[in-house]
């Protein structure tokens, strides 16, 4: 079965995105912001730089949800831009790093913004 990275993957959409793929026989790990004891979630510092390269072994594909929330605040001049930097200097960080490793990825999946809205 396919190897999966998810960015974003202990927030509310990766989390449940992570259990259902772990459920269909996907192997799953996770770059999070957070240090974590767990074997499938890895570090990763965006301003920082840094990246676990672990948690790109035998990935097939990425899956990029990671980003400020785009319903956590009002949507000012510099909160627009904030919504944007996340998303873009993420994405490049990513880029770069899986272009310098050479890893040779199936697909590459970016969400720009993810909002759950109750009724």
């Amino acid at each position: 079965m396919y190897s999966i990275l998810i960015t974003g993957g202990t927030g509310l959409v990766g989390k449940h995105l992570s259990l259902l793929l772990q459920s269909k026989g996907y192997h799953v790990r996770i770059l999070s912001r957070k240090y974590s004891k767990k074997t499938n979630i890895f570090y990763w510092n965006v301003n920082k730089n840094y990246i676990d390269l672990n948690a790109f072994k035998n990935v097939d594909y990425i899956i990029h949800l990671a980003g400020a929330g785009i319903a956590n605040k009002r949507w000012s001049k510099s909160r627009k831009k904030e919504l944007i930097n996340s998303r873009v200097k993420t994405t490049n960080f990513l880029y770069k790093t899986v272009k310098e490793l050479n890893h040779p990825l199936k697909g590459f999946i970016a969400a720009s913004g993810i909002g759950f809205y109750g009724a």
